[in-house]
C-alpha cells in the first residue's frame, strides 16, 4: 500500500504532463506577447496600411456650385410646392400625366 500512495507529482506521467504544459505555455506566451511584426513596407499582405491621400480634396465652395436656373431651385424648395407633391392624390395625377403620350408630347 505504501507504493500506491505516491503523490501525483512523483509519477513519470505527471512530470511529463507538467513539462509539456509548461513548454506549451511558454510558446503561447512568446507568440502572443513577444512577437513584434516587421516595420516598413513588408508589414501586412498588401504592402501595409498607408494614408489614402488620393481621396483628400478641398471643400467645395459657392463658386464650385453653378445653378443654371435659380428659379427652378426656388420652386423646388417652396413650401407650397412641397405640400403639393407630398399629397398622394396630387402625386398620382402628376405621374399619370407622364404616362399619357399626348401629355408627354405637350412637354416636349
Amino acid at each position: 500500500m505504501a507504493e500506491e500512495s505516491k503523490s501525483l507529482l512523483a509519477t513519470g506521467k505527471a512530470k511529463m504532463f507538467f513539462g509539456v504544459t509548461l513548454l506549451v505555455g511558454i510558446l503561447v506566451g512568446y507568440f502572443a506577447a513577444g512577437y513584434i511584426p516587421p516595420e516598413g513596407d513588408v508589414a501586412g499582405t498588401i504592402g501595409g496600411v498607408k494614408k489614402a491621400e488620393k481621396y483628400r480634396a478641398e471643400q467645395i465652395s459657392d463658386k464650385d456650385v453653378l445653378l443654371q436656373d435659380p428659379e427652378i431651385q426656388k420652386l423646388l424648395q417652396n413650401d407650397k410646392f412641397l405640400a403639393l407633391i407630398s399629397n398622394q392624390e396630387n402625386f398620382a395625377a402628376f405621374r399619370g400625366m407622364f404616362e399619357n403620350e399626348q401629355s408627354l408630347a405637350a412637354f416636349r
